[in-house]
Order: C-alpha cells, then structure tokens, then sequence
C-alpha cells in the first residue's frame, strides 16, 4: 500500500521502527493543505497534521511510502486510529503524476500546544533525508518547540535520531 508521511515518520528509521516493511518511493507534495503542530500526542505535547485549506497555492511536502498491506494495523496502532488521528486518501503531485494514498489527519487538536525538540528533529531530519526543499526545511525550522521532561523517553528518540 502508499502511505504518505508529512511529519515525523518522513524519517525511514523512525518509520522502520514501527513498521519494518517501509521502502521510500519518492518525496511528493500535497496540494491544498497546509502543516500544523497541534495533534494532542500520548504525552502531552503537540504533533503534526494536515489541515484542508482547499486553496491551491498551500501545500504540504512528505515522503511516500510503500508499506505491506499487513502491517497497517501496525501504523493505525502508531497513529492512533479513531483515537487521535483519522485515516483518509489523498491525492498527492509528484513530477506532475497524481498518486493515491492513504494518510492520516489528526481529530484531536489542540492549537495551544508545542512538539518537544526531539518531535520537531524527527521531522527536520526527514525532511533532510529525502531532499525537501531548503525553505520547506526552513519553515519546518520556524515552529516553535519545548523540551521533553522525560529522560528515558527523551533519550531513547535521541538514540534513533543518531542512528540516520
């Protein structure tokens, strides 16, 4: 199946983690929405999502991916399915070919709310790794972050960030 990724699984090793089948196909754009930082995550802080504006001139850059069909219970379990995110298909542009693929937008926002550091790195080194564009990674850059007051969880992103 394609998946697109716009935040922190645009990192094939975060990604690969959750589910090892992952395989990059390509970075494409998504028209008519833009980025946002106010999913509620598990632990408190803001995660990324998409929001429809419908207008043309927005847009989200991700990654594509191509996952086996048996492991997307292992992303909607990640993603938090019907708790948190929704799944949804989208059309996506890339070298001007229209693909299909399924992502997820978030259905518990919270417009106040900041990712941690780490969060925000996953989503930079990502957006690195597969050749965004540098004022993409520039505005990805401008958002806002706050540190993670849990050691262990904090060291143990660290440790898959330096491992890309």
């Amino acid at each position: 199946m394609k998946y697109f990724a716009y935040g922190s699984n645009m990192l094939l090793e975060r990604l690969r983690e959750r589910v090892p089948s992952a395989i990059i196909h390509k970075k494409a754009k998504l028209h008519g929405y833009t980025l946002t930082w106010c999913k509620t995550g598990k632990d408190g802080s803001g995660k990324c999502s998409i929001v429809n504006t419908s207008k043309e001139q927005d847009y989200v850059w991700g990654v594509l991916y191509e996952i086996d069909s048996a492991e997307k219970i292992n992303l909607d379990r990640i993603e938090g399915l019907g708790y948190g995110y929704d799944e949804t298909i989208i059309q996506l542009e890339f070298n001007k070919e229209i693909i299909k693929a399924v992502t997820y937008i978030a259905t518990n926002i919270n417009p106040c709310l900041k990712p941690y550091r780490w969060y925000k790195d996953f989503v930079i080194q990502g957006a690195r790794q597969n050749k965004l564009s540098k004022n993409y990674i520039a505005l990805l850059k401008t958002a806002e972050c706050i540190s993670d007051p849990d050691k262990k969880r904090l060291q143990n992103n660290r440790n898959i960030l330096n491992k890309s």
